[in-house]
């Protein structure tokens, strides 16, 4: 056969175990690119094959699960024994598969095929991935309507989704995450999961009318202060960094002392 017929391939051997480097050897195997047989192991062994293999995916559906918005350093974190211009190659790869779609700018997904074909992504996932939390630190919340709503303390619904968040320089600014219309502020302190809470509550007692504070059913407002273990002491710490109705409108409504 011609060796134009054959491809180099880099495998990396790790007995199954993908995160033990000791345990892997990096060798070069003599594949058909025309072979629907290429094998994935040696001996019963596991191998990660880069270029044609997609068994990537399954780990990143295992890892962070499907029709989840991914940003590059996770997919990365699964590759991490390639270099990042092989891993944008994977990508590509996958995306032209149709295994990973690319929803926008730096974020990606693995979809699931429906009787509608393949899945999108709600762009609602994506703004709470790319501007309030991820697994491990939150970096922002929601905030004007989105917060309101949430609390149960109006029953108007906005087309805009409101967040604060780390993650914007400008004071204020409007984008669309897919179609969805997303309005970002710039935290007024940087925003962190320890008081995420706190500044919840005073962006939440910033917005409302003074007249209105006393006739608001606050029971899910009170609920969300007990979930969150929040005290009377940590919002105050943050409360000079706001207007002085936030923590007089706070005040008035009583809820603080409730749960104190």
């Amino acid at each position: 056969m011609n060796w134009g017929d054959y491809l180099s391939k880099r495998i990396l051997f790790c007995n199954g175990d993908t995160k033990q480097v000791k345990n892997c050897e990096f060798y070069y195997k003599k594949v058909d690119k025309n072979s629907k047989n290429n094998s994935n192991t040696v001996n019963g062994n596991v191998l990660i094959v880069g270029g044609i293999n997609m068994d990537w995916i399954n780990e990143i559906s295992k890892n962070y699960g499907t029709n989840k918005p991914l940003v590059f350093k996770e997919i990365q974190n699964i590759l991490w024994y390639y270099s990042v211009q092989r891993v944008y190659q994977l990508i590509d790869q996958a995306i032209e598969e149709e295994k990973l779609i690319r929803f926008g700018n730096g974020i990606y997904y693995v979809p699931t095929k429906t009787i509608f074909g393949i899945s999108k992504l709600d762009p609602a996932k994506v703004v709470f991935r790319k501007y309030i939390a991820n697994d491990e630190k939150v970096y922002g919340y929601y905030s004007g309507l989105t917060l309101l709503n949430g609390l149960g303390l109006t029953t108007q619904v906005s087309n805009i989704i409101e967040v604060v968040t780390n993650k914007e320089a400008s004071r204020v600014r409007e984008i669309y995450v897919g179609r969805q219309r997303v309005r970002l502020r710039r935290a007024r302190v940087l925003v962190t999961n320890e008081n995420v809470d706190a500044l919840s509550i005073l962006d939440l007692f910033n917005q409302l009318d003074p007249n209105k504070v006393n006739g608001l059913d606050w029971s899910r407002v009170i609920d969300y202060i007990k979930e969150s273990k929040l005290t009377l002491k940590k919002v105050l710490e943050y409360s000079s960094v706001y207007p002085a109705k936030a923590i007089k409108n706070l005040m008035n409504s009583g809820i603080m002392y409730e749960v104190a």
